[in-house]
């Protein structure tokens, strides 16, 4: 095994690679187990090298790797690269700013699985399969689930993808789509693609930019048709479209007056207060109190005459003709 974290080391290795023969020579290819700087690992197939870097072949495709990312190299045999696990790739649910575009990510996460599913070797863990385990995750994240990151690397996961959803006019829409390694947190790549919903959306043309970003933000150059596998997955299907902004009801003009005199009795009722009440008062003492609100100038006060009620006979007759 030969350690490439010396910069010498890798000049040495360019030197040599540049001298070996190309895949198309018809000789025989190089099997490589290959570690990069950022935590990646590639069992390979060295298809070319050149100034640029290394040409690998790999079950998802074909990847450029430059010579300054390679931490270690290694030979191994054809049938090593042949039998490797499949990849294991984690997809984060759709990130949206608004409710309406939320919603169509919510519609379009499937589709998004399915895309991914079609990478030969490549084992997906769903926007769906997350389930309880990440919720808390999922609420602490916010807008930007790359924070999963930690929990793909733990759940022994190669690469996190992420994807945010975009409007940006009437019924067009832009997918934003980021590979994340899980091992370091770089980045291996990134891609926007455009699709448009309503009367011009177009199934097979959603399902290529998916799928093309998907290859893209993860590093790879597809070995397969993708032109045919887009028709046979989404040539069918039918584009959704988002939630329908919602809108606030005017009010109704005749209720303002309504509210209005609510607002302003008149000056002479009388206050709700008052009437609830001399409601609550038994019969009697209604009477009293309608009393007091209107007495004669010469009528005699209340509290006298309770007083007067309480003495005895021959005293109210004093009382009376003192009066």
């Amino acid at each position: 095994m030969l350690s490439l974290r010396n910069p010498l080391l890798i000049a040495a290795l360019l030197c040599s690679l540049l001298q070996l023969p190309a895949a198309a020579s018809g000789e025989e290819q190089e099997a490589r187990r290959i570690r990069l700087t950022d935590g990646r690992q590639y069992d390979a197939i060295v298809l070319e090298s050149t100034a640029s870097g290394m040409l690998l072949q790999v079950p998802q495709g074909r990847t450029l790797v430059p010579y300054a990312s390679l931490a270690e190299i290694s030979a191994i045999s054809t049938q090593e690269v042949l039998e490797q696990p499949a990849l294991k790739l984690a997809i984060a649910p759709f990130m949206a700013s608004t409710q309406r575009v939320a919603s169509l990510g919510e519609e379009l996460n499937s589709w998004l699985d399915d895309a991914a599913r079609s990478l030969p070797s490549t084992r997906v863990t769903a926007t769906s399969s997350w389930g309880a385990r990440a919720a808390p995750e999922l609420t602490a994240c916010g807008e930007d689930f790359s924070c999963l990151r930690d929990l793909a690397r733990d759940s022994g996961h190669s690469y996190l993808l992420v994807s945010r959803l975009k409007e940006t006019g009437a019924g067009n829409f832009t997918v934003e789509t980021t590979g994340i390694i899980a091992a370091s947190g770089a980045t291996s790549g990134a891609a926007s693609h455009s699709f448009k919903t309503g009367a011009a959306a177009d199934a097979k043309a959603l399902g290529a930019a998916l799928l093309s970003g998907i290859y893209e933000a993860l590093g790879f150059e597809p070995s397969v048709d993708t032109e045919a596998l887009v028709a046979q997955m989404f040539a069918q299907r039918k584009v959704p479209s988002p939630a329908a902004s919602p809108k606030s009801e005017p009010i109704a003009a005749e209720a303002l007056p309504v509210a209005q005199a609510e607002l302003e009795p008149p000056a002479n009722e009388q206050a709700p207060a008052e009437v609830q009440e001399q409601e609550q008062l038994p019969a009697e003492q209604q009477t009293v109190a309608e009393a007091e609100l209107e007495s004669p100038a010469n009528e005699q006060a209340p509290a006298e005459v309770q007083e007067q009620e309480q003495l005895p006979a021959e005293q109210q007759t004093v009382a009376e003709a003192e009066l």
